[in-house]
C-alpha cells in the first residue's frame, strides 16, 4: 500500500484546512507528503517535501536489517534463508552504496 499517495489525497481532501491555507499551500504540503518515502529514487518536489523525507528516515543499522527480514519474509515466505540474505545483500548495495539511489 502507497500510504503517502493515500495521505497526500487526505489532506487535498480536507476541507478544514481549506481554512487556513491556499490552494497552492495545500498543494505544496501534499507534495511533501507523497514525496516523504525514504526509499524514493526521485528527489522530492519542494523542499518542504526534502525536510520531511530527511527527518522520516530512520538509519539505525538494527532497525533497518530487521525491517529488511521482515519485508522480505513477508513477500517471500518459501524463499530459503540464502534466498533472502541475498536479496538483502542486493537491496543494501542498490539503496546505500556509494552509487546507491540514497542520497542524504
Amino acid at each position: 500500500m502507497e500510504h503517502e499517495t493515500i495521505s497526500g489525497q487526505w489532506l487535498w481532501e480536507d476541507k478544514s484546512l481549506e481554512r487556513w491555507f491556499t490552494p497552492e499551500q495545500r498543494q505544496t504540503m501534499r507534495e511533501a507528503v507523497e514525496d516523504h518515502r525514504a526509499s524514493r529514487q526521485e528527489p522530492p518536489r519542494n523542499i518542504y517535501g526534502r525536510i520531511v523525507s530527511e527527518a522520516d528516515r530512520d538509519l539505525d543499522p538494527e532497525r533497518v536489517v530487521r525491517r529488511m527480514v521482515e519485508y522480505s519474509k513477508a513477500h517471500w515466505p518459501q524463499w530459503s534463508a540464502e534466498e533472502h540474505i541475498a536479496r538483502i545483500f542486493d537491496h543494501v548495495r542498490d539503496k546505500y552504496s556509494e552509487t546507491g539511489y540514497l542520497h542524504l
